[in-house]
């Protein structure tokens, strides 16, 4: 997919106006806490000592309760309460798998990640995108203040769906990397489920706040096919024909139904999405969800 295509698709005249809705919309479901500053918990300099975790590989040494391993000889992290700007990671998952539909899975999730950012930054937080391909995660740094949405739309612009990713060992990358601990949304179309949910979990044990949303187009939730048509693996290149549709609602069905009870018992909160959802829509349900726990 050419950049254009997706200047063209994602930030079009009308997308920037729906922002501008959406961000009055998300103040309006905040209106007790959106002052700006926001309370964190983060692993580093803090106001208030909150609580201790094990130390895992990659934690800053300047953290460890050193009291804590003279007793115990274990290392602990120490965490704090800390006032101050929400991170917000949109991290969204760039296999190949991704670029299937009309609207592709990729652009809806762009559009999905710059409405986020755009209501981050105009809330005075802060933002980045990143994508994850093969192992490994190709981020823009942290942002801050509402006119750097457009770094956001300019990194966006550049990317385009290729290859296999893990999305387990792409999760632990971008755990490694990450200074700052916040709140992480993964936009992916699950085709690697038990790798997104142990790599969420990875992060959350870090001290991040995970979400995801699972996005599927149109075309796999119904798809346009009739008995011996056969489809290509997007990410493998293997033809496969198509014998029988009688059976594809119920693998479907179990397959959504798995996902959503994964995430469900790891404490994970999980968001559905077809192409075909107004994107604002599901920005305002993501928003009430985060309200609620």
């Amino acid at each position: 997919m050419k950049s254009e295509s997706v200047i063209s698709e994602v930030f079009d005249s009308e997308f920037m106006k729906k922002l501008e809705s959406l961000t009055f919309m998300a103040r309006k479901v905040f209106s007790s806490t959106s002052q700006g500053a926001s309370p964190t918990t983060r692993a580093g300099l803090g106001v208030e000592f909150f609580d201790q975790r094990t130390y895992a590989a990659g934690d800053d040494f300047r953290y460890v309760d050193w009291n804590a391993f003279a007793r115990l000889d274990e290392l602990f992290l120490k965490l704090f309460h800390e006032e101050g700007d929400i991170c917000l990671y949109l991290l969204m998952d760039a296999s190949a798998s991704m670029g299937f539909g009309s609207p592709t899975k990729l652009v809806y999730a762009m559009r999905v990640a710059a409405a986020l950012a755009y209501i981050a930054l105009a809330n005075t937080d802060r933002a980045s995108a990143v994508m994850l391909r093969g192992e490994k995660c190709e981020g823009l740094d942290l942002v801050k203040g509402k006119k750097q949405v457009f770094k956001v739309f300019r990194f966006l612009e550049e990317q385009h769906p290729c290859g296999k990713t893990s999305l387990q060992e792409a999760l632990r990358a971008f755990g490694a990397e990450s200074r700052h601990a916040g709140q992480v949304v993964l936009l992916t179309d699950l085709m690697d489920e038990s790798g997104a949910v142990e790599g969420l979990k990875y992060l959350d044990y870090r001290g991040f706040d995970v979400q995801l949303i699972h996005v599927l187009s149109v075309e796999e939730m119904d798809p346009p096919l009739e008995q011996g048509s056969t489809v290509v693996d997007s990410e493998t290149g293997e033809v496969v024909p198509v014998t029988s549709l009688a059976g594809y609602p119920a693998r479907r069905d179990e397959f959504l139904r798995s996902a959503g009870e994964k995430c469900a018992e790891a404490g994970i909160p999980y968001l559905l999405a077809t192409t075909d959802d107004p994107f604002e829509d599901l920005i305002l349900r993501r928003l009430r969800l985060v309200q609620h726990g």
